[in-house]
């Protein structure tokens, strides 16, 4: 119930912000202010804040979020920063054992992942190149949140009670490099395919363990960053199974998971601010069959990853109902 509730928060803070914006935060933004500026006009030059930051205002953090503002520092600080230390409660779920004690650094931890539906990530391109074309999750119609991309309520045309915007995450432990579960681990070899990667990053001895240690991933340490290791996950994996990345660290390419210590699935927060619980077996079509190579997938269109895809995506045409 708890972490229902403090989803429920969140995604009332999501709804204030659009409120203000008139469009959801990003994913990633390459700067945590929205007017911040250095004396050139650039951007400042600190980037992958994720959309929880954006939200703190609208969760009676503002002062926690003018505090980091002046601070102009890097999303996996902490130690020397207070306000980026400490808990959050809407943050968090209780159920997430590891987020109660402090991430890397000090970090303050976030059980909360925004979906990227069924687009895969690349969080290297440069994000003051708006003109290059985006990686992956950046193409703007298969993710409720996009990278460097604020989106309207009208481009949700799926319908926001259709459409996953975020959900949960089991944090790994301060101990993450040696850390092999499957929820919270990051398996760092880059699969051929989404099903290679529910196959191959499992161990053959132990199925709720990584094939590979979940070395440099720190998979919900702080809740500033908005990478996709750290603070994002796919409707292609399905909840609870297992994640892939390049073998970057927190700053790759990866596909990932929502995760939870719930029995039998995850809480899911659709786009109209509503919490729903998410099977872990609802369909995903990684049956063996799916031969798009990673990171790449079809730009629009009809989701080819089972229910679960489509509820990813909100403009794919599908408007699937939740099951």
């Amino acid at each position: 119930m708890h972490c229902s509730n403090n989803f429920k928060q969140w995604g009332l803070a999501l709804h204030a912000y659009h409120d203000a914006v008139q469009a959801f935060p990003a994913s990633i933004s390459n700067t945590y202010s929205d007017t911040r500026k250095n004396a050139d006009g650039t951007a400042v030059d600190t980037d992958c804040w994720s959309a929880s930051f954006k939200l703190l205002p609208y969760m009676e953090q503002q002062s926690r979020y003018a505090a980091i503002v002046s601070r102009v520092p890097w999303v996996w600080e902490g130690n020397s920063i207070p306000e980026m230390a400490g808990k959050i409660p809407p943050l968090l779920c209780p159920s997430d054992g590891s987020s109660q004690s402090p991430g890397l650094n000090s970090g303050c931890r976030s059980s909360i992942v925004v979906s990227c539906g069924d687009g895969m990530d690349s969080n290297r391109a440069n994000p003051r190149d708006l003109v290059a074309p985006w990686e992956g999750c950046n193409i703007t119609n298969h993710g409720f949140f996009v990278p460097y991309v604020y989106k309207s309520m009208a481009s949700i045309t799926d319908g926001t009670s259709n459409t996953v915007a975020a959900s949960e995450t089991v944090s790994n432990p301060l101990t993450a490099n040696g850390y092999r579960g499957i929820k919270g681990g990051v398996y760092p070899v880059r699969p051929a395919s989404a099903s290679d990667c529910n196959i191959t990053a499992r161990s053959t001895t132990a199925r709720n363990e990584l094939a590979a240690d979940s070395s440099g991933s720190y998979r919900g340490h702080w809740f500033t960053d908005g990478r996709p290791v750290t603070g994002q996950f796919n409707t292609i994996m399905p909840p609870n199974g297992p994640c892939c990345s390049d073998g970057a660290g927190d700053g790759g390419w990866a596909l990932v998971a929502a995760s939870s210590n719930h029995s039998g699935g995850v809480n899911v927060l659709r786009g109209d601010a509503s919490v729903t619980f998410v099977s872990e077996t609802i369909g995903t079509k990684l049956n063996g069959n799916d031969t798009a190579a990673v990171p790449t997938q079809t730009p629009s269109g009809r989701s080819p990853y089972g229910i679960w895809g489509e509820l990813g995506t909100p403009n794919g045409g599908e408007a699937t109902p939740f099951p």
